[in-house]
């Protein structure tokens, strides 16, 4: 099958990817050649994706639990990613959540 882009080397970040559309993103990415780190709130969940993306798909995936409206888990998400792998190349915000700064906020008119 002819592929529509190659991503070979390429790491990429996809967030909230332990089901539905981040997950579908996660696969057509790896099938391109990406190397991914995928993400949840949960590890358990996330490591299951990520075995079976590579089991099924021969993706090189890392899972790395990540809940994005707390900063020090972004923080510890980041350090982690970057040990995994050295670089991002992109990054996929699919995960959804009010981050703390907007939920305390004072939005004026």
């Amino acid at each position: 099958m002819h592929k529509l882009f190659d991503l070979s080397g390429r790491v990429v970040v996809v967030t909230g990817t332990t089901k539905g559309m981040g997950l579908s993103i996660s696969r057509a990415l790896g099938d391109a050649g990406a190397k991914l780190v995928i993400s949840g709130r949960d590890q358990n969940a996330a490591d299951s994706v990520a075995t079976k993306l590579h089991e099924t798909d021969g993706i090189d995936v890392r899972a790395i639990a990540c809940d994005i409206s707390d900063p020090a888990s972004v923080d510890q998400f980041a350090a982690r990613t970057l040990h995994a792998f050295g670089r991002v190349d992109a990054l996929i915000l699919n995960a959804a959540g009010a981050s703390p700064r907007a939920v305390t906020r004072k939005i004026s008119a």
